[in-house]
């Protein structure tokens, strides 16, 4: 099941419907973001051969969005060093951080103007004003200027993929305020409309079925065969078993 998103599709994808001016696809791990990268000289306000608009790029976010369900994100470079920009800033938070920086991405709005997309563990609005301050300086060092942020808090506080799948496996057909209530036991910040996003995303990526009749979820054929299973104690069937047999009593 690590491999929900399979970065190669999208590659194929954007070479199909001859998408030149994106030079390279990365994934974000944390939330599998895919991180769309297009030089800036590939930029124009007309539509020609191998370049893009602005608008193009904000639609090509929308059908990566739809296609793969997964949120897209356009990283503008200036040219191939900015991966070693990218690393070296990540670099020098982590060490002003003491290694809270999970990852940094860059995208160039001008020639001189960074927006950063930054996911930090255990991110608070103290710690939030730290990393803006102390990152504004760091660019206007470099001779560039901060743009805008973007936060992302550190996925530990969240279930994997998995580990969602697992425990509709074990509760299904389950309704998403028992599922709510089953996931805030160990994952105490998992809100409604988390679980409500990931559960939708779930459901087109065909790994979760929907049934309609009484608004409950239980998993597809393809999610049942990769979650793993036997007759280890704490294996996802004894513990269906487990949990079969609490609902009837």
């Amino acid at each position: 099941m690590q491999d929900l998103i399979n970065i190669e599709e999208i590659r194929d994808y954007l070479a199909s419907e001859k998408k030149t001016y994106v030079a390279d696809v990365r994934i974000r791990p944390s939330d599998e973001t895919v991180m769309l990268y297009v030089s800036q000289d590939r930029i124009s306000s007309k539509v020609h051969s191998g370049l893009a608009s602005l608008r193009q790029l904000n639609n090509l976010k929308k059908d990566i969005t739809q296609k793969f369900s997964r949120n897209a994100e356009v990283i503008l470079f200036q040219n191939d060093a900015q991966k070693e920009l990218e690393s070296g800033f990540y670099r020098i938070l982590n060490r002003k951080f003491d290694g809270q920086i999970i990852s940094l991405y860059i995208s160039f709005q001008e020639k001189s103007i960074v927006d950063g997309f930054i996911e930090v563990a255990n991110l608070s609005e103290h710690l939030q004003i730290e990393i803006t301050e102390h990152f504004t300086l760091v660019l206007k060092n470099a001779e560039l200027q901060l743009g805008s942020l973007y936060w992302l808090d550190s996925p530990v506080d969240f279930p994997t993929v998995v580990a969602l799948l697992r425990v509709i496996k074990v509760l299904q057909p389950v309704s998403i305020k028992e599922l709510s209530v089953e996931i805030q036991k160990k994952y105490i910040l998992v809100s409604d409309e988390w679980l409500n996003h990931k559960l939708d995303l779930l459901r087109k990526k065909g790994f979760v079925l929907r049934q309609k009749i009484n608004n409950t979820y239980v998993l597809s054929g393809e999610a049942l065969s990769a979650i793993p299973a036997g007759a280890r104690r704490n294996s996802s069937d004894i513990e269906r078993a487990l949990a079969l047999g609490r609902k009837k009593w």
